[in-house]
């Protein structure tokens, strides 16, 4: 699916450590796909349009949920780590 323009917006725990993302839309699920883009380790916030008040984040493959509150999850990144999260809507 083509990528929601401004969909995601990121913050990182330090200024030169940023978590880039993007949202795509599909089977009435937001996926968020991230990547924290130098070595350092990063703490990232993500504020993600469209969603209910509350929801949760599965990270794929990683077998754990992230709480969604007003929009916005937080997640840590080791360095170069990538993160792949559905957030299902009903």
């Amino acid at each position: 699916s083509p990528t929601v323009p401004r969909g995601v917006l990121t913050s990182s725990s330090a200024p030169r450590t940023p978590v880039h993302a993007v949202l795509k839309r599909a089977d009435s699920a937001h996926w968020v796909f991230a990547v924290a883009m130098y070595r350092e380790p990063a703490q990232a916030t993500f504020r993600v349009a469209g969603l209910p008040p509350r929801a949760k984040a599965v990270v794929l493959g990683e077998e754990r949920e992230i709480p969604v509150a007003d929009g916005s999850f937080t997640d840590a990144f080791e360095g170069y780590g990538v993160h792949l999260y559905r957030i299902q809507t009903p």
